[in-house]
């Protein structure tokens, strides 16, 4: 029977104390009831949850489910959908499905929605250039993501000068624009090197040198 572990709060991290079916946790996440998704959410996004390959269709659509339920802005704190995202991109990362397509590119415009351009790369298609491309042209939620950015390439640094203090604040962050510019690379469709330019002068030199080598992986498919 296909099981996780789960630490309990008050015990050592190697020492899993309660058990969880997968099943059982990916059923809640369809129950509507909000304490109860949000913690099946969080179980199966922690780093005691295996990636869950033959669990991406049901992960897509529970993804889908919950979307329906998202605040309107991403500025707002929705774990939920974050959570289901971080799950169904790790499964996606061993084993690529497009069945995940359609749940992803819908997660674009959510708080997910780095995670979600991550996710895109991972099973590239030529459908999600035009969302990938609203996301960083998003006007409504510009200064939001900009912030995020900032945020994530300064905890970068910090953390290649010092890496005990900068972790725990790095890795609940995804730099949006730099994944949405390296999933269109990988993509390889030209019409993305118009907004890709765009970023080729950015004020952080870790997007503008990504811009610079979709550009180049896109006219290098293109031949």
């Amino acid at each position: 029977m296909e099981r996780i572990y789960v630490s309990d709060r008050n015990a050592a991290e190697d020492e899993p104390s309660d058990e969880y079916l997968i099943l059982d946790l990916i059923n809640d996440l369809f129950s509507g009831e909000r304490d109860k998704v949000e913690w099946s959410a969080y179980l199966l996004a922690s780093h005691f949850t295996p990636p869950l390959p033959e669990r991406i269709p049901e992960l897509s659509e529970a993804l889908k489910f919950n979307l329906e339920r998202e605040p309107v802005l991403p500025s707002m704190s929705f774990p939920v959908v974050n959570n289901i995202t971080k799950c169904l991109v790790r499964s996606l990362e061993v084993s690529p499905n497009q069945d995940a397509l359609d749940a992803l590119i819908q997660a674009l415009g959510s708080n997910a929605a780095p995670l979600a351009a991550r996710g895109i790369s991972f099973i590239p298609n030529n459908s999600a250039v035009d969302p990938l491309i609203d996301t960083i042209e998003n006007q409504k939620w510009e200064e939001y993501w900009i912030e995020c950015d900032f945020k994530f390439h300064k905890n970068q640094r910090i953390l290649n000068e010092n890496t005990y203090p900068a972790t725990e604040i790095l890795v609940h962050l995804e730099p949006l624009t730099v994944n949405v510019i390296k999933t269109l690379g990988i993509i390889g469709e030209p019409k993305a090197i118009d907004i890709l330019t765009k970023f080729t002068n950015h004020e952080l030199d870790e997007i503008s040198k990504e811009a610079k080598k979709s550009i180049e992986r896109i006219i290098e498919s293109s031949k």
